[in-house]
């Protein structure tokens, strides 16, 4: 899987839309719905997701705490990761501007987003208006519906509720793997030698410190930087 940060011209692609925070179940929906028709159109699969949240730009205040995103795509087939900056310009974006510049850069055969997909200045495009544009500009559009367990929409911010409430259960659950958190090892007290085992600083978004009480495993791997994209 490539990651692509800002692509400016791709070729062919089935397309799929998101924020994709956590690749929930919810997600993974979108995500193997793209994935079947890649294969049956025989097409690359490509992710079109954005950096920072949104909410960063439009209310610092609100911002979440992001969950993981980029490990996870590669095992639902995605050929291509698309990280796009997300800037007050793109938040002022028309929808219509949006729309013609994923036809410019994606050329999509088809587009997957999800039931509440919202683009554009005010969040006015949604996948109704995908569909129509589509009509004119050679792209079909298809919109996954929600995944609903235990009577609630599978959600990031139903996932951040549980995380806090220490229900990592139902954290898994939803997550459809086990939750996990990635980030440097950085030196800390050197506390680990007293207690009799040993122990990682780890600086990662996710404040772990927030939970009422966890249990974790770890795996190290060795830091590799993404290359410059050319």
């Amino acid at each position: 899987m490539r990651i692509i940060r800002d692509p400016k011209r791709l070729n062919p692609c089935v397309l799929v839309l998101g924020m994709f925070d956590g690749v929930h179940r919810g997600h993974q929906a979108l995500l193997m719905r793209g994935d079947e028709l890649a294969q049956e159109m025989v097409y690359p699969l490509a992710v079109c997701t954005f950096q920072p949240h949104p909410l960063h730009v439009l209310a610092p205040e609100k911002e979440p705490v992001m969950l993981t995103k980029a490990a996870v795509m590669q095992s639902f087939g995605v050929d291509g990761l698309c990280v796009t900056t997300f800037t007050r310009a793109r938040a002022n974006q028309s929808p219509e501007d949006f729309m013609a510049e994923l036809v410019e850069v994606y050329a999509p055969v088809v587009i997957v987003c999800g039931f509440n997909f919202t683009f554009g200045a005010g969040g006015k495009g949604n996948g109704q208006m995908l569909k129509e544009y589509g009509k004119k500009h050679g792209f079909r559009t298809v919109i996954v519906p929600e995944v609903v367990i235990g009577g609630e929409t599978v959600s990031s911010t139903r996932i951040r509720r549980l995380l806090a409430q220490g229900d990592m259960h139902e954290v898994n659950n939803l997550l459809g793997r086990g939750y996990s958190i990635a980030g440097r090892v950085e030196e800390g007290k050197q506390v680990g030698r007293t207690i009799g085992f040993p122990t990682a600083n780890i600086t990662s978004p996710m404040a772990i410190s927030r939970m009422p009480h966890f249990f974790c495993s770890c795996k190290f791997m060795p830091f590799m930087p993404l290359p410059p994209q050319k």
